[in-house]
């Protein structure tokens, strides 16, 4: 249900998720987070930390790109799948 991106020291990027025969649906991150000691206005600051985001599908029958059209680093560091499983069988003895 949730996909986690975990980068370091980035700027913007954008999470471009394409589930298999539905519309594609495009996550910006912007690098500033509200709040944040390096968010200075005029200032390019680079963060690091979780970007979660919705994938409303099966995770065999969807696409997930990570782009940066910026002239900041983007330091993807690792991904988290978060899902969904339900039993369909109980073995009694």
């Amino acid at each position: 249900l949730y996909l986690g991106v975990i980068y370091e020291e980035s700027g913007a990027f954008d999470v471009i998720v394409t589930p298999k025969a539905r519309a594609t649906y495009r996550y910006p991150f912007t690098g500033k987070l509200l709040g944040a000691a390096s968010n200075l206005i005029g200032g390019a600051p680079l963060e690091s930390g979780r970007f979660k985001l919705p994938v409303y599908a099966r995770n065999t029958e969807v696409e997930i790109e990570l782009q940066s059209a910026s002239f900041l680093p983007a330091r993807f560091v690792a991904a988290e799948w978060e899902g969904r499983w339900a039993l369909r069988s109980k073995r009694m003895l």
